[in-house]
Order: structure tokens, then sequence, then C-alpha cells
């Protein structure tokens, strides 16, 4: 399947995110800023998860908790993107963010843990999830929903 790279001039090449070319829609990308930055993106994606057919409060509780994840381990002055579309029947949501040259982190086995439950719920509400670097020190968190008819 031919991969086309959708960017606006605006983001920087490190952001800028490729999408099959069967996606029916451009990305919908949403910079994070002003008072409460999660809520913000929590409505944003649970909004688009609808229209898409995605189960929005499953869509909503992942975008909390990565969202709230980047704002607390991330580079404090660093732009936060959250982008959504849909490919390959599944609702796809990325959350970007520059964070410390540190391992990828992964979900925790125990429950109790004091960290690590955001991605252990990531992993359970979705159907696929992965994390992975970009370039300039960005880091990516790529979740993917079921979409329903």
């Amino acid at each position: 399947m031919p991969m086309h790279e959708w960017f606006s001039p605006r983001i920087p090449r490190s952001l800028r995110t490729t999408v099959p070319s069967d996606t029916l829609e451009l990305p919908s990308v949403l910079r994070l800023r002003g008072p409460r930055p999660v809520r913000t993106a929590r409505e944003h994606a649970a909004a688009k998860a609808r229209v898409a057919g995605a189960h929005e409060d499953d869509v909503a509780e992942v975008v909390s908790e990565l969202t709230t994840n980047v704002f607390v381990h991330g580079h404090p002055t660093s732009a936060v993107l959250v982008t959504t579309h849909t490919a390959d029947g599944l609702f796809w949501v990325t959350v970007l963010a520059r964070q410390r040259a540190v391992t990828l982190p992964q979900p925790v086995e125990e429950p109790d843990a004091e960290s690590g439950r955001g991605l252990l719920l990531a992993h359970a509400l979705t159907t696929a999830f992965r994390c992975e670097r970009r370039q300039n020190g960005y880091q990516a968190f790529i979740a993917g929903f079921a979409v329903h008819p």
C-alpha cells in the first residue's frame, strides 16, 4: 500500500505523520495549549471518534492518560500534538511530544505500581498500541481503536 506524507509547514519535520493512501480523510491535528490541555485533547479526540464510529469513552480515556503522561514526563516548553485519522478499519490517535532521552515506556505488570498504569490501560482499551521514537527527541504514542458501523 503506498504511503503519503501529510504535514503542515508549521509542524516540525520530526512530527509529520505518514498515513496510508486509502485514508478517506486528512488527519485532524490539535496543538495543545491553554489552561486545560488534557481536557481539550480528550474532548477533541472523543468527538472525532464519535464521527468515525469508534468507542468514544475508550478513546477519551486513553487520550487523557497519554496526554497527562506527556505533560508530566515531557519537555516543559515543547509542542504537544494530537492527531486523529481513520485508516485500515481503525480510528488512529497519535500523541506527539518531546521527551527526555530515556527508554521507551513500558506498561507495568502490577496494577498497584506507581507508574505505567496509563500504558497498561492504553493496551487494554485499544486494538493496536505502540510507542516509538521520532527525530529530534520526539516520542509518539500511537493508539488504534476498532471502528463499528
